[in-house]
């Protein structure tokens, strides 16, 4: 009987912790609270932990919430929301279009090494995913890898050139982009900058 009673009281006692395990845990991924007490716990310097809860629930996340789950993300800092958003990139739940827009946008702010390689190594295997302010950050970056992606994504949509792309074709004296500076020259594209840059290589 008396064992009986102590198995009775145990069980009685992991009931008691799993409901408050459960209470503690505060709202998950799914629950429109989590994201509200998510910006509060960033800002109380918990931010690692929002992340965690964000990338190992990445494909519970509702489509509504998965802006918000980026912002989020971006929140934690410069090199720390970096590397979340760059982990949360194509994982369960951001594979469409337009959550990987939304992360290279607030990839985009970050002007490193780093960031620059990720998007363009990406963009590179998804070259619908460019766009004129990806066009602008590479020309920023001001390195022949940023020059080279640059032709390479012209190579496939001649209507991105534009004289400023020309113009770093020139300063990088990338000879691949020959070609690219002559179609210009021949249609109309900025031709004397295009002319500009061929002088230059």
């Amino acid at each position: 009987m008396t064992l009986k009673r102590k198995h009775l009281g145990q069980a009685g006692l992991l009931t008691l912790i799993l409901a408050l395990a459960v209470q503690c845990s505060g709202p998950g991924v799914r629950e429109p609270d989590f994201y509200d007490q998510a910006e509060k716990a960033i800002q109380s310097g918990k931010g690692d932990e929002v992340a965690a809860q964000i990338l190992e629930n990445s494909a519970q996340i509702p489509p509504g919430r998965r802006k918000a789950a980026i912002d989020l993300l971006d929140k934690l800092g410069p090199t720390k929301g970096r590397d979340a958003l760059m982990k949360l990139y194509n994982v369960p739940g951001f594979t469409a279009k337009e959550e990987k827009e939304a992360i290279i946008a607030q990839l985009l702010k970050r002007n490193d090494s780093l960031t620059a390689d990720f998007l363009r190594r990406r963009i590179e295997q998804e070259p619908e995913l460019y766009n004129s302010v990806v066009g602008r950050y590479m020309i920023q970056q001001g390195d022949a890898k940023s020059a080279q992606f640059l032709a390479s994504m012209a190579e496939k949509d001649r209507s991105i050139l534009s004289g400023e792309i020309a113009q770093f074709f020139g300063s990088q004296k990338l000879a691949e982009s020959v070609p690219l500076l002559k179609y210009m020259t021949e249609n109309s594209v900025d031709p004397a900058a295009a002319f500009d840059a061929l002088t230059r290589i």
